[in-house]
């Protein structure tokens, strides 16, 4: 990989990548979102990726779908989880996932203003 952070998989533009039953560890980052970029991530371990498991970029519309995954160290890129992340977590291996539909630019700034709101 070019990339000089060192990331394992990257799903950018309009693409969505499967990764199941596989071992990401020892990078600096193990997925990256970008774009309108989607993931389903089944029964997959995530660890020691010493800048985090899991990264979205800015502007992104991305999705997240965790199912049976365990990350061991750090679990996102910044200090917590993304605000306008659709992100879905199961425990069990058949979830039921609405259709994707990335959040718009109004959606992420409305959640911006009331996460300032907030603050």
């Amino acid at each position: 990989c070019p990339d000089t952070v060192g990331v394992a998989v990257t799903s950018a533009g309009e693409a969505h990548i499967h990764l199941v039953n596989s071992s990401i560890s020892d990078n600096g980052i193990g997925l990256s979102l970008r774009g309108n970029g989607s993931a389903v991530v089944a029964r997959c371990v995530l660890r020691d990726n010493r800048l985090g498991a899991f990264h979205a970029g800015d502007g992104t519309d991305a999705a997240l779908c965790l199912v049976n995954t365990r990350v061991q160290g750090l679990t996102w890129y910044s200090f917590h989880r993304p605000d306008f992340l659709n992100d879905y977590i199961f425990q069990g291996f058949k979830p039921e996932v609405p259709e994707f539909k990335p959040r718009t630019r109004e959606d992420r700034e409305a959640a911006e203003q009331e996460r300032i709101r907030v603050e």
